[in-house]
């Protein structure tokens, strides 16, 4: 069974507001589970949605720096 993270955990290892993650899962930018009033996060998808950001990010650089 997968490692799930809550609100909390998630936001902090993504190094957002544990509301903009909400508004990430209600928005289907990252895959979750919400179990009554809490949304749950699987670490991998947690992992998936990080490295990708980092990713784009590194590219915009890339791409202003020429």
């Amino acid at each position: 069974m997968p490692e799930l993270l809550n609100s909390k955990q998630a936001a902090d290892k993504l190094q957002i507001s544990p509301l903009t993650l909400s508004q990430y899962a209600r928005e289907k930018r990252l895959e979750a589970v919400k179990v009554g009033r809490e949304w749950l996060f699987s670490l991998s998808s947690v992992e998936a949605f990080k490295a990708a950001r980092d990713k784009a990010k590194a590219e915009k650089r890339v791409k202003a720096n020429g």
